[in-house]
């Protein structure tokens, strides 16, 4: 009886794995087409974009994320604490929160109304575009929203679904404006191609979401999602900051084109983010397990193997930018491949800060994550308004390196403090961080040298097969 149960026991985790590891594969491919449209788009739209019109094209994406954050008041983070919190009524609150989030645009909508010299005149952007800007940061919220309850259930497919009609929807749209409405002014059909399509997924949304379950006044959904998300808006909104300020300080300390030539090189280290934004939505619900089960020495193990791997990749990233600028780009393009090293660097921080901050959210210290995070916007903002004008877009990279730096290391500190068990190993992290750096000096160094730069990828991808060949199924285990 008992070989009879441990075979059950061993298909029942098989089929976990499978299925842990289906997930996380579908949210990556997801992710990369539906955030990642302005990477995967690269070759085309830097070459019939002129870098002013991406430059005005990526700030107005980047007032949209600000916008997502203003509009959403962070709701959507609280749905995977509202999956224990309502776990009978978990549909209802879902219909509860996009009801909310449709009110919120329509205040918003109000004050353009009343106050729209003003806040044209802050944009910089005229009427139109911040309605629209105002619909695809309510329709993106949205689709988080319905994405995040997916996860919970594993349920890629249906994500991949929508991240297939938005981001293909997104580039046809976008042609056949540039190419027939547009003419004049391209980056007004770029930014009407990918605000449409999301606006249709949204409503999509909102229509199964209400057919599954119509919202119905509920004062404890409400409250709870306000109290919970609250003391992440300012966490939201310094993330966007971190990530998004430059480009918006750059266009307005310098111009459009400078801010077109950053945000190529920031668009393609986002392959960087979204991978580790695919890896975290599975990563977060199995820390949170394990760590529930006191699980303490398995996530050490597991999080130094996690942080192992995404180092790796973050090397050969770094090592195959120079390819990447002249494959994705124009020539006009080029400069932006100073700024590509250090940026690439920013994002390995971010998905670093990632690995704490669980901890930080399982103990429910969001108040501790906001400030944390808001520190470090506030130390971006500053050093961007005083190195921009003198250093030009290269130095915002740099302020961006820093203020990321700041932000892990504040979360580490936080933690490691909150914690009665700090389930990470400090001493695989500090030397995760310290080969990254010496590996971006030498890519830097070698940026010319393409046979060396390529023989030492190919040397690291075979010690990379060797070393975790062992670990790539543990890694993604559900129970050890």
């Amino acid at each position: 009886m008992s070989k009879i149960i441990g075979k059950f026991d061993n298909l029942t985790k098989s089929f976990k794995d499978k299925k842990i590891l289906s997930a996380s594969l579908g949210y990556t491919i997801g992710n990369f087409l539906i955030k990642g449209v302005s990477f995967l788009t690269l070759p085309i739209f830097s070459r019939i974009l002129t870098t002013s019109d991406y430059g005005l094209y990526n700030t107005f994406m980047a007032y949209e994320s600000l916008f997502v954050i203003l509009i959403s008041f962070g709701v959507y983070m609280s749905i995977k604490a509202a999956s224990v919190e309502f776990k009978e009524d978990l549909d209802g609150y879902i219909s509860n929160i996009i009801t909310y989030t449709s009110f919120v645009l329509f205040l918003f909508f109000v004050l353009l109304f009343l106050f729209n010299d003003m806040i044209t005149g802050v944009f910089g952007y005229n009427t139109v575009l911040i309605g629209i800007m105002l619909l695809q940061s309510a329709s993106t919220t949205i689709i988080t929203i319905y994405n995040i309850k997916l996860s919970l259930d594993y349920s890629y497919k249906k994500y991949l679904v929508i991240a297939l009609f938005i981001s293909l929807g997104s580039v046809i749209l976008s042609l056949l404006f540039i190419f027939f409405v547009f003419t004049e002014t391209k980056y007004y059909g770029r930014i009407l191609g990918g605000a449409l399509p999301s606006l249709a997924a949204a409503l999509y949304v909102i229509f199964i979401s209400f057919k599954s379950k119509y919202p119905k006044r509920n004062k404890q959904h409400l409250v709870f999602a306000i109290k919970y998300s609250i003391p992440l808006v300012p966490h939201g909104i310094s993330q966007i900051i971190l990530s998004q300020s430059d480009r918006i300080m750059i266009m307005r300390y310098i111009g459009s084109v400078e801010a077109g030539l950053y945000s190529f090189a920031y668009n393609i280290s986002v392959i960087l983010q979204i991978l580790s934004t695919s890896l975290d939505t599975v990563w977060g619900p199995w820390f949170f397990k394990n760590y529930s089960l006191s699980k303490f020495e398995n996530i050490k193990k597991r999080s130094s193997q996690y942080i192992s791997i995404f180092s790796t990749l973050t090397i050969l990233l770094m090592f195959i930018t120079p390819e990447l600028v002249k494959v994705l780009g124009s020539q006009a393009y080029s400069n932006s491949i100073e700024v590509l090293i250090p940026v690439i660097l920013a994002i390995y921080f971010t998905f670093l800060y990632t690995i704490p901050a669980q901890l930080e959210y399982y103990k429910k210290k969001t108040g501790l994550i906001a400030i944390s995070t808001i520190i470090a916007g506030i130390v971006n903002i500053v050093l961007n308004m005083l190195l921009i004008p003198k250093y030009g877009y290269i130095a915002a990279a740099y302020t961006t390196l820093i203020s990321y730096i700041l932000n892990f290391v504040f979360h580490m500190i936080v933690s490691k403090r909150i914690s009665e068990y700090w389930p990470f190993d400090i001493k695989v992290i500090s030397l995760n961080i310290i080969i990254v750096i010496i590996f971006s000096i030498i890519s830097y160094v070698l940026v010319d040298f393409m046979l060396v730069r390529w023989l030492i990828i190919v040397f690291i991808l075979g010690s990379s097969v060797y070393i975790y060949r062992r670990y790539f199924k543990v890694i993604i285990e559900h129970v050890d």
